[in-house]
């Protein structure tokens, strides 16, 4: 067919070139760092070298299944899912060893393990149990310390603090940033700002540490363990820990955690303890809203993507290509000016919302129509979404949905 006017024929085009290149949809979704396990290291002795670096290959191999485990799973999941160490290693995609030492029987070292995520799934998927393949955006962490009426956070004095920067496995499902505490952090927020913050600087703070929202702890000492000045006095009393989410413009208290101090129980072992409650209220939190399993089977979703400009809609499909949980996508019909869609995930239509999330999408209906999405009741929770994944309601195959980049909203 020939091209009558030239100026519509360079723009058809392109328009053809691009639509062939960013439709060519795959299932090669990108791999979330959760299917990563990072410094796990092993000390192993033997009869031999060679038998004590087998053991200690097969030892790291379980241990590293196992963190993967307690990041995907809830916890009474975990022990009946270790398989043996041939299955975990069908999972594994690659390693690397750092910090070797070896002897005449001794063998140590520190493992890195990436596992196949298609082969995780296929896994937990064939025991029907229910785990999270969806990751949280990092989220800034700002440990507070009440001391009388005052509270602190950049102080070298600050316990809780002090526990966050000694903390590890930070990372995983909700990965969690504790900021430096230099000259820049300092002037975006300072010590009487935990509930009083100015949101600008507060943006400012969490776009140098990639962050996608603050999460404010504030820790305060019972009367008696705001005796307790040094990290390895001996603890007596309670901790209590307010948790705020900030990301709706405002801080929100979400959850209050008490932590009490054992019979061998140090100050700093205590804030240790404490750093690992909120931890796991964090991720408990999240799994339940992003849990599925192979009985829940996959679900369809037809939607509209309206853009300005070829090049929002490749940063569409790009994004798309990030979300985890997200099984594929098929593109029923294109124009310079949308697309229709069909987006087939696993479980439910809230954890797909979470997930479009972590990557800047947002899910709408259009004008006119009538929402199947649940409503997000989530006042007391870290996390847009639904608390209970069972009371989803079925998708309407008819219902049309909108999405978007949210940084092309108009």
């Amino acid at each position: 067919m020939q091209c009558i006017h030239k100026r519509f024929c360079v723009q058809r085009t392109v328009f053809l070139f691009l639509f062939l290149i960013f439709t060519g949809v795959s299932g090669a979704w990108a791999q979330s760092t959760l299917f990563t396990v990072d410094d796990v290291r092993v000390d192993v002795t033997s009869s031999s070298a060679v038998a004590a670096r087998e053991e200690a290959f097969e030892k790291a191999q379980v241990e590293a299944f196992t963190i993967l485990a307690q990041r995907m799973l809830s916890g009474e999941n975990v022990a009946q899912q270790i398989p043996d160490v041939d299955t975990i290693s069908t999972m594994i995609k690659d390693y690397q060893i750092s910090n070797e030492q070896l002897s005449t029987v001794r063998y140590v070292a520190t493992y890195k393990f990436r596992f196949d995520d298609k082969a995780v799934r296929s896994y937990f998927n064939a025991a029907d149990v229910p785990f999270s393949d969806v990751s949280a955006n990092p989220s800034l962490v700002l440990p507070f310390y009440q001391q009388g009426e005052k509270t602190i956070l950049w102080s070298t004095s600050n316990p809780w603090l002090n526990s966050w920067n000694r903390a590890d496995n930070l990372d995983g499902l909700v990965p969690l940033v504790v900021p430096l505490g230099d000259i820049a952090d300092v002037s975006d927020i300072d010590d009487d700002e935990a509930l009083d913050y100015n949101n600008a600087r507060l943006r400012r703070l969490l776009d140098r540490y990639n962050a996608s929202e603050a999460v404010i702890l504030i820790a305060t000492p019972d009367e008696n363990l705001s005796r307790v000045k040094n990290p390895e006095d001996a603890a007596v009393g309670t901790l209590n820990i307010r948790i705020y989410r900030t990301d709706r413009g405002y801080p929100e208290q979400v959850k209050g955690l008490e932590v009490r101090a054992g019979s061998s129980d140090t100050l700093a072992s205590l804030m240790d303890k404490a750093v690992i409650e909120v931890q796991k209220a964090m991720r408990s939190d999240w799994k339940q809203k992003t849990l599925t399993a192979s009985s829940l089977g996959t679900s369809k979703l037809a939607v509209r993507v309206s853009y300005g400009s070829l090049k929002e809609w490749a940063d569409t499909q790009r994004a798309l290509k990030r979300v985890h949980g997200l099984d594929s996508f098929q593109i029923n019909s294109v124009t310079p000016k949308e697309a229709y869609l069909d987006l087939v995930f696993d479980g439910n239509e809230n954890r797909l919302t979470l997930a479009l999330a972590q990557v800047d999408l947002h899910l709408d209906m259009p004008r006119g129509g009538q929402s199947m999405l649940q409503p997000a009741n989530d006042s007391f929770s870290y996390y847009s979404g639904a608390a209970d994944n069972a009371s989803s309601q079925a998708l309407n195959s008819d219902a049309v949905y909108d999405l978007y980049l949210k940084r092309y909203h108009r």
